[in-house]
């Protein structure tokens, strides 16, 4: 950072042909002048993400939006607002208020919230037009203060997600799947869904979440799952929301990932059900399909090859139709993650 901010200084020219900045920060940052003098140098941002730097030092605590230096937080609104800004992050931050989002330019169509808290003071919602995204990515923070405050229910809403054609979102909780499949029912253009989720509270009913003029316009659909259950049958609860998207009728891409515990086994049959399901009438025009199983170990361990083993055996044995079927690609991995 301080060889760029010394670049800056040097030669301030080439500010005008930075178009992509993710600004990693700590709070000395924002009160330094040459921090501040960089960033109202640059006016051709088309990108910016601004984030708490945690990956130093063992500090993994969101940085207070009030402590920061009022000139920066004057720099940052600057920024948002240029009407040439199209793509914005903010993570991990706490406090964070809802007025920032009237500093946002016109042109801005996707957004990033992730490990965003409301501030608890001053959060009245500013009346202002709302933001029309074409692609949202959220945590469970950022997807229940959108709940909240931002679009649902909301008498002046900050959010416009009913032309959202890319939605990536990441539950850990129940509490945020309420807010999930709002949004999801709120966009009348899905193209591509990408959900991660810990328990199957956090993914159930999305499928039927989804509006049917997204099923309409629906290209690609991707499913993570972690799960340390030894006895959660993970593949029928998926299925169930499968079903619900073979009325999709521009359906291209499936992809399942899932995360289990090296003890974990699939109950017979289950995967022969999912083979079913993607090589039926339903899904006709599927052209590709990713099934991945990792087990988070040390791979030194002889339950991680005998988990690799079975898992390699199960798909052999069971997803049968579909290496047959009209699907062009077809990505099956069993993988160990080193620890």
């Amino acid at each position: 950072m301080r060889l760029f901010l010394d670049l800056l200084d040097q030669t301030p020219d080439i500010a005008f042909y930075v178009q992509d900045l993710d600004l990693y920060i700590y709070l000395e940052d924002s009160d330094r002048p040459q921090t501040i003098h960089a960033l109202n140098l640059l006016s051709n941002l088309t990108a910016f993400s601004l984030r708490h730097d945690v990956s130093v030092l063992g500090d993994f605590n969101s940085l207070n939006w009030d402590d920061l230096c009022p000139s920066f937080i004057s720099s940052i609104h600057r920024i948002i607002s240029s009407p040439k800004l199209t793509q914005l992050e903010f993570a991990s931050f706490t406090n964070f208020p809802l007025s920032t989002f009237s500093w946002c330019g016109g042109g801005i169509k996707e957004l990033s919230l992730l490990n965003v808290e409301l501030s608890t003071s001053g959060s009245t919602l500013p009346v202002m037009s709302p933001i029309c995204l074409r692609a949202f990515s959220c945590d469970e923070a950022g997807m229940i203060l959108v709940g909240q405050t931002l679009l649902i229910k909301s008498e002046y809403p900050i959010l416009d997600l009913t032309r959202v054609h890319r939605f990536i979102a990441s539950l850990h909780e129940a509490g945020g799947n309420i807010c999930m499949r709002e949004i999801l029912s709120s966009s009348e253009a899905l193209a591509d869904v990408h959900l991660h989720g810990t328990t199957s509270h956090t993914y159930r009913g999305i499928g039927q979440s989804i509006a049917s003029r997204s099923l309409n316009t629906l290209q690609s659909f991707q499913l993570t799952i972690y799960t340390n259950s030894l006895n959660h049958n993970i593949i029928p609860e998926i299925c169930t929301e499968l079903k619900v998207l073979a009325a999709a009728p521009n359906l291209q891409y499936v992809a399942i990932y899932l995360s289990l515990d090296l003890l974990y086994r699939f109950p017979a049959g289950v995967l022969l059900a999912l083979d079913r399901l993607l090589t039926g009438s339903g899904f006709c025009r599927l052209n590709s399909v990713g099934f991945h199983v990792n087990g988070g170990t040390s791979p030194e361990f002889a339950d991680a090859h005998e988990f690799k083993e079975a898992m390699e055996k199960v798909i052999r044995e069971e997803l049968i139709s579909l290496p047959q079927s009209g699907v062009r690609t077809l990505d099956i991995s069993v993988t160990l993650q080193t620890l």
